[in-house]
This record gives structure tokens, sequence and C-alpha cells, in this order.
């Protein structure tokens, strides 16, 4: 059996903080083994540089942690909250593929999602589709792709708590 106590130990205390592990591992360990959490989606760019630019400045997303010694890594947040993660797809040895065929796709709720469509098509974002209003569950939701090709699904004032 694992000791992930000794793991979790024998990290250095940067990738203990908050139960934030470094951005390769994806997950923490917390507790019983079988606890974990999402800490983010990571999204593999091409031109990382200019990705990270747009989500901080379409989506107005803050810088948490920027990691530019031996490889490049920025994790960005909103009001202290994780969203999603940016790393260049050169240096995981990842070559994406055109048209992009994602399975994964990052999912935001907020409180305009027309400003929000607004201000991601002013950045190079495309519509996908919506906004649209869901007359069964009374919500509005979208998507767009980044100018990437990324997809990310909007939903308005959605909340699973």
């Amino acid at each position: 059996m694992i000791d992930h106590s000794k793991i979790l130990r024998d990290l250095p205390n940067s990738a203990r903080e908050n139960d934030y592990l470094h951005p390769h591992l994806f997950i923490a360990i917390t507790g019983d083994p079988m606890d974990i959490k999402l800490i983010n989606t990571v999204i593999l760019a091409e031109d990382y540089g200019s990705l990270v630019e747009f989500y901080t400045t379409a989506l107005e997303l803050d810088v948490k942690l920027k990691h530019e010694e031996g490889y490049h890594f920025t994790d960005l947040a909103k009001n202290g909250q994780l969203i999603v993660g940016i790393a260049p797809a050169s240096e995981m040895q990842h070559t994406p593929t055109s048209p992009r065929n994602n399975s994964a796709v990052l999912q935001i709720s907020t409180d305009d999602i027309h400003r929000l469509f607004a201000r991601v098509k002013e950045f190079g974002a495309t519509a996908l589709f919506g906004p649209s209003v869901d007359k069964n569950e009374g919500f509005t939701y979208g998507a767009f792709a980044d100018p990437e090709g990324n997809h990310v699904w909007v939903m308005e004032n959605f909340d699973f708590s």
C-alpha cells in the first residue's frame, strides 16, 4: 500500500500550500487517499503567451501562479478560485490537431453572458452557439471557441451548490 502521507510530507512546502500540488499532478490527495478534488482544467496551447493573454484580458482572469523555470505554466483565477491552467503544448510533447478534436471542454459560469460573449469575440474568440435560454430549466447558456479553437461552455448565474 502507498503511504500517501509520506508522499505529501516529502513534497516541498510550496507544493503543499493549500493542498495545491505541482501542476503536472493535477489532483491533490488530502486525508483519505480516496479523497480527491479537481484543481482545474489545463489547456495545452500552441501559442502559450497569446492564449494566457486572451484569458487574462477577455475573461478578466488573474494570474495566480506563473512558473517559468524549466517549464512554463500559468494558473488563472477569478476571485481567488482557480479557473484554468495553461501550458505550452510543445513542452508537453503534444501537437494540437487542426481542426480541434477536443474531448475535454472548459465550462464556466458568469453573471453576464452577453457581456462575456461580446468581450471574448472582441479578443478573437468565435461564438459556437448561443447565448440561448433553456426554457425548461430557466438558465442562459452558450459556447465559444478561444483563438486556438478550444471550446468553452458558458452558463449564466449557474450554481451547483
